[in-house]
């Protein structure tokens, strides 16, 4: 299939690359020769005095310099004209296959192919519907705040020869997973530190320890989750040590440890806070539910390159790529790709709703205004701290997450919240 245009034509290729020709005229021409002249100016030309040179003499002396700079910037400009009149939305750079100058000057014409992002339609979000989370129980959540304020001034106190294994403990086990037979390399290894939880549910890996004993070992089979969902696992367990949590009381030295004179003063903190946050929660949790939408509604392919390398930097929070079992690998992949399918629908968002549009420098100036609540308003650590990030490779990922959260936010406009 091929489609004309005015001055460019594109011709699908496979199911993601297109191969696009874009031409320009004699006017688009003598525009880009006169900008490359400029940069011409300033070079020496024998017989002339420095930027006193004709354009013929530069043009002349500089010939096939001149000419392969003067190519090159017509080819960037009709690739940029391409996208625009064919409405691509490219993946990486353009692979130019010829460029071609007319002897007289009077045309340029260039075919490049690239991948180009998949085609989908955004729906009527006014017909996507949301329920508004309820208001906090600022009472329970002051209590909970307290109760997390405790369990952070708690100490740890190691196990007396009479005490066992119960919730809140913290173990240094010997561990070996396995599942249909094989070891799980990753989740296996010896003087793990591992946390029981608070509430403890089902058939599940650490309901196992309760009331074992440091130096005592078990076998026992359980639930997978995450990657392994639906699967037993296998596991063999060595308990090498192990401490209790003790946390403090709820009295005037608590408050003191968080700069109040009193457990009055500190519990009205703690409510002016829950106050603030709720609307941010509340935003947090809709924003998550819009990205759930995305995935159940948008279903279209991803080129598979960029869901195995999506996928491979998602793996490096938990080891090396070949080392991993298939089932993560696969899990892995299905994350990779539901981030970039929302990637893809919220960038499209930001191009057809206005509202929704941000800049690279609002997003660096938001990314300023994260760092001021982190570390205060000391400007020289701040311009330390955003030159590394302009020095490493991480910028460019922080700047796309933080449009991608500013046009979901603003998404939130466009659909039907109900109360």
């Amino acid at each position: 299939m091929q489609t004309q245009m005015t001055n460019s034509s594109i011709e699908q290729v496979d199911k993601f690359k297109v191969k696009v020709t874009s031409k320009l005229n004699v006017d688009d021409i003598n525009q880009k020769k006169r900008e490359v002249l400029e940069i011409f100016k300033h070079m020496k030309v024998p017989g002339n005095r420095p930027g006193k040179a004709s354009d013929q003499a530069i043009m002349m002396h500089h010939k096939e310099r001149f000419k392969d700079t003067l190519v090159r910037a017509l080819a960037e400009t009709a690739y940029h004209n391409a996208i625009a009149e064919q409405k691509l939305r490219p993946l990486g750079m353009p692979q130019f296959q010829s460029l071609d100058l007319s002897p007289l000057e009077s045309q340029f014409t260039c075919t490049f192919e690239i991948l180009n992002q998949p085609d989908f339609d955004l729906p009527d979000f006014k017909l996507w519907e949301f329920v508004r989370p309820a208001p906090v129980d600022v009472t329970s959540a002051v209590e909970e705040q307290i109760q997390l304020a405790r369990e952070q001034s708690s100490v740890l106190v190691p196990f007396t020869e009479t005490d066992i294994i119960s919730p809140t403990d913290q173990m240094i086990i010997n561990l070996e997973l396995s599942s249909d037979g094989k070891k799980l390399e990753t989740a296996s290894g010896e003087g793990k530190v591992f946390s029981i939880s608070k509430e403890i549910e089902g058939n599940s890996f650490e309901m196992h320890f309760l009331g074992m004993k440091p130096g005592q070992k078990n076998s026992f089979d359980f639930n997978g989750t995450g990657f392994f969902e639906g699967k037993m696992i296998h596991a063999e367990v060595e308990i090498v040590a192990a401490s209790k949590q003790v946390i403090p009381p709820v009295d005037d030295e608590l408050a003191k440890k968080f700069a109040c004179q009193d457990m009055a003063e500190f519990r009205g903190k703690i409510a002016s806070a829950v106050d603030a946050q709720q609307q941010q929660v509340a935003t947090q949790k809709m924003i998550a539910a819009l990205r759930e939408k995305i995935k159940s509604e948008f279903s279209f392919e991803i080129p598979e390159f960029l869901v195995e390398g999506e996928a491979k930097i998602l793996a490096q929070k938990i080891g090396e790529w070949d080392k991993l079992e298939p089932e993560v690998k696969e899990g892995l992949r299905n994350q990779a790709s539901n981030a970039i399918r929302s990637s893809f629908v919220l960038n499209k968002v930001s191009e057809e709703i206005p509202s929704c549009q941000l800049g690279d420098m609002e997003a660096l100036q938001i990314l300023e205004n994260v760092m001021r609540q982190q570390v205060g308003n000391d400007e020289v650590v701040i311009r330390r701290e955003m030159d590394k990030l302009r020095t490493s490779q991480n910028l460019p990922i922080i700047i796309t997450r933080l449009k991608e959260e500013f046009v979901a936010e603003k998404l939130l406009d466009q659909v039907t919240i109900i109360d």
